[in-house]
């Protein structure tokens, strides 16, 4: 069950995936295309295999937090924050909170590197993120 993200969306069809629970043989799927919305839009007008995907429209609960690359309008979120409000309104919190705190990390170390200088503050995603790295390799080396 491919579904297309796309600023032009339906947003209600996340109501109905909610409504319609999950079978084997038909899990979503999700397309993000990368790039800027007017990118996206010709990417799409010149992919016409994409025209018979129902399109999905995210509802952006907070504005984007993408400092690398400004933003036209608040609600206009990077390829990433896009997938994270996705987990989010697919009922994927953890996936979700993992996928967030790396790019929080990515977003740290960027801004470091690009005013030339080493990460120094400490981000609790680390953290977060070492804590669910080393669950998961456990969990693996136990099965």
């Amino acid at each position: 069950m491919p579904y297309l993200l796309f600023p032009d969306g339906d947003p209600r069809l996340f109501v109905h995936l909610r409504q319609c629970p999950w079978q084997p043989d038909r899990v979503p799927a999700f397309v993000l295309l990368d790039g800027t919305w007017t990118q996206v839009r010709k990417i799409f007008a010149r992919s016409p295999y994409l025209h018979g995907l129902p399109r999905m429209a995210i509802q952006p609960q907070r504005p984007s937090a993408y400092p690398l690359r400004r933003q036209h309008r608040a609600e206009h979120l990077c390829t990433v924050e896009v997938a994270i409000a996705l987990l989010e309104q697919i009922a994927e919190p953890t996936a979700s909170a993992i996928l967030q705190a790396y790019f929080r990390v990515f977003v740290e170390h960027s801004l470091a590197t690009r005013h030339g200088h080493a990460l120094h503050k400490h981000l609790p995603e680390m953290l977060q993120l070492r804590a669910y790295n080393n669950h998961n390799y456990l969990s693996r080396a136990e099965s």
